[in-house]
């Protein structure tokens, strides 16, 4: 009995592996440092007692734009470009919608808000709260800031 549900559940795990894998390929090559761990990915040396040293290392070996490796193989992009993270985050955001892994990531870290949301709800909480953060608004909160 053991044996069978251990071949069960090992055998849906390689399957949802394998989905994942060939649905996750990036449609653009891009470096990256070869993954240390399946099951962790990229997640140990990012985000570990030496993350900010494997950052810097990676910046400097592969570029501001790089291909990382998440939970179970699957991938995502990494990028300190200016230029990119403002196209994604404004310019072209209706394009970019956050997965659902990430935003379970960030509801954990953050808890719930405009962070959390994706697509249409995203984007009526964000229609909703762009005049507050107009440059002339921000300007008359400056010193309400510095003090």
């Amino acid at each position: 009995m053991f044996l069978l549900v251990f071949s069960l559940l090992s055998g849906s795990i390689a399957l949802i592996a394998l989905r994942r894998h060939r649905n996750q390929q990036l449609l653009v090559p891009l470096p990256g440092p070869p993954p240390t761990s399946y099951l962790a990915g990229h997640f140990k040396d990012m985000f570990g007692l030496h993350g900010v040293k494997f950052q810097e290392e990676t910046l400097k070996t592969y570029g501001p734009t790089v291909r990382m490796t998440g939970v179970m193989g699957e991938q995502f992009i990494f990028s300190l470009d200016p230029d990119l993270i403002h196209t994604v985050l404004v310019r072209e955001r209706s394009k970019f919608e956050r997965n659902k892994g990430g935003v379970l990531m960030i509801r954990s870290l953050f808890g719930g808000g405009l962070a959390c949301l994706r697509g249409e709800e995203n984007r009526q909480q964000r229609k909703l709260l762009d005049p507050v953060f107009t440059g002339q608004h921000l300007l008359e909160l400056v010193d309400c800031f510095l003090n």
